[in-house]
């Protein structure tokens, strides 16, 4: 059990609906390591809910998929559920990502340390099925805002999936 003076310097715990922005979403998140998931979406902060089989074996599939793309092109990086900083109100952690490194001319790069991705992947894939009116709604336009150049929703269970792309912004 924390002292009284450790416990005064931790940050308050993160609640579903808080209303921060990156900085302190961050702070705070990075103070309670046993926290898995959690996202800051135009300034309001959302916590996972546990996961579906079939989220768990159709994300495997996706991740399967593009890390085959990845060992085959070169410049490309591909990760599952990594944190992105993407502006000052918005910090998503999507389900799978793949970008094209800087180096070869992608549009992301790292925070301070390469501990979180900063800009935005060129493609986004999100499994829906609790987080569907989000994941359609507030993250679909986030993502259009800061320019993910393509967008995957995969509808669970039925596996419908939408590809969009991102023309002239």
């Amino acid at each position: 059990m924390p002292s009284a003076a450790t416990a005064a310097a931790l940050p308050p715990p993160l609640f579903e609906g808080d209303h921060l922005d990156a900085a302190e979403f961050l702070r705070r998140w990075e103070a309670l390591p046993d926290l898995k998931y959690a996202e800051l979406i135009d300034g309001v902060v959302f916590l996972g809910s546990p996961l579906s089989l079939d989220h768990g074996t159709t994300h495997h599939e996706i991740d399967t998929w593009l890390g085959v793309y990845r060992s085959r092109t070169a410049g490309c990086q591909a990760g599952s559920d990594t944190t992105w900083v993407v502006g000052l109100k918005a910090v998503p952690q999507p389900d799978i990502f793949l970008r094209i490194l800087p180096e070869y001319g992608g549009q992301s790069g790292e925070t301070d340390g390469g501990r979180y991705g900063a800009g935005t992947p060129e493609l986004i894939v999100e499994l829906t099925g609790s987080s569907l009116s989000r994941d359609l709604g507030a993250k679909k336009e986030l993502y259009r805002s800061v320019g993910v150049r393509e967008y995957l929703t995969v509808e669970l269970p039925a596996r419908n999936i939408t590809w969009r792309q991102l023309v002239r912004g």
